[in-house]
């Protein structure tokens, strides 16, 4: 017996002579009431039926439709992990994402508040009856109001990434305090004492964790006397990196260079050989990522290591414990900090004498 189509739950109960209600209980691993044999006969024609249960049809009946929203972009190899550790664990538990995210790869939008399309794509997803949402940092901040909503009609949210004092949810974070002071006790052990920070540190709530980063970078080196932190911002209006570039043409220049994501050290190293100086011979350079690019950059950068798989493994472990809770949780909700390391690589040297 064989059929290339779906079949019905009345096709599997026909074939098997038992009602439709028996044959949707035991389909659905209801088995107690029924004997062996009836179970036995009724798994072997819905096998032989090819048929597969309606989860359209039972999320409707149950309100579990075992699928999350996701948004977040596969904006570099960091977030590409972030996104297989959400994928692989919520599979685990047969739940599906449904990952979406506003405009393209090459051109993602700093959002407002009033953006009609970043609502929009957010009611796609509740329209689709998900049962909790993971959310992009920048998303998180720019449509809060909106996400508070949600919040109040028990659709958990997670978000990776941030940092704020009224949480809409639970949130995973890299353990930035600790590993930001491995650089500078790293830096400060190669004898360094002058020291430049190159940060992406905005008024935005969403990229607080750059500032997290910066601020323990300085807080760890000041521990060692005689040592200076110089602070220079990326100036996203402008291609040429003046900031950095008058940092470094300095007299007094700093001798090494702690940049707050591998992004911003790749920007670090194309100044640096712009004004003649050498990596690590003129300066030491340290990003913050290990981006699948660190490795390969001339010299192989030293940068901190996240865990990116398991920051996304840990978000969809904390909004499949909450899809069951009918209410929303008393206790306050949690940042978890997921560790990080330094990885050494030839980007780092002794300052110049």
């Amino acid at each position: 017996m064989s059929n290339k189509k779906l079949s019905r739950l009345k096709d599997v109960a026909i074939a098997a002579n038992v009602s439709v209600a028996a044959a949707s209980r035991i389909l659905r691993g209801d088995t107690k009431p029924f004997r062996a044999d009836t179970i036995e006969r009724v798994l072997l024609v819905a096998d032989q039926l090819n048929w597969r249960r309606n989860l359209l049809v039972s999320g409707m009946q149950t309100g579990q439709t075992k699928t999350v929203g996701v948004l977040i972009p596969p904006r570099d190899s960091f977030w590409i992990n972030v996104l297989s550790g959400i994928h692989s664990k919520l599979a685990e538990s047969d739940f599906l994402p449904i990952t979406t995210w506003l405009g393209d790869l090459e051109h993602l939008p700093y959002f407002e508040d009033d953006d009609e399309k970043g609502i929009a794509l957010i009611n796609r997803l509740l329209d689709r009856r998900v049962q909790a949402l993971i959310a992009w940092p920048q998303i998180a901040c720019a449509y809060r109001k909106f996400f508070l909503q949600i919040v109040a009609k028990h659709v958990p949210i997670v978000v990776i990434d941030l940092y704020e004092d009224e949480p809409l949810g639970d949130s995973v974070v890299t353990s930035d305090e600790p590993t930001s002071a491995l650089v500078a006790e790293h830096l400060l052990k190669l004898g360094h004492r002058r020291f430049g920070c190159y940060s992406a540190v905005r008024e935005s709530l969403s990229h607080q964790w750059s500032a997290v980063r910066e601020q323990s970078f300085r807080e760890a080196v000041a521990t060692t006397p005689g040592t200076s932190v110089q602070t220079v911002l990326l100036d996203e209006s402008k291609e040429d990196c003046q900031n950095l570039s008058d940092l470094l043409a300095q007299p007094n220049r700093p001798t090494a260079i702690f940049a707050v994501t591998d992004h911003l050290a790749a920007k670090v190293y194309q100044v640096a050989r712009q004004l003649g100086l050498r990596v690590p011979e003129d300066l030491s350079v340290v990003g913050f990522s290990d981006l699948d690019f660190a490795p390969k950059l001339s010299p192989p950068l030293t940068t901190i290591h996240q865990q990116p798989k398991k920051i996304g493994e840990t978000a969809a472990e904390l909004v499949l414990k909450k899809v069951d809770k009918t209410e929303q949780p008393v206790e306050p909700f949690k940042r978890f900090q997921i560790d990080g390391w330094l990885v050494v690589r030839n980007s780092t040297a002794p300052p110049p004498s």
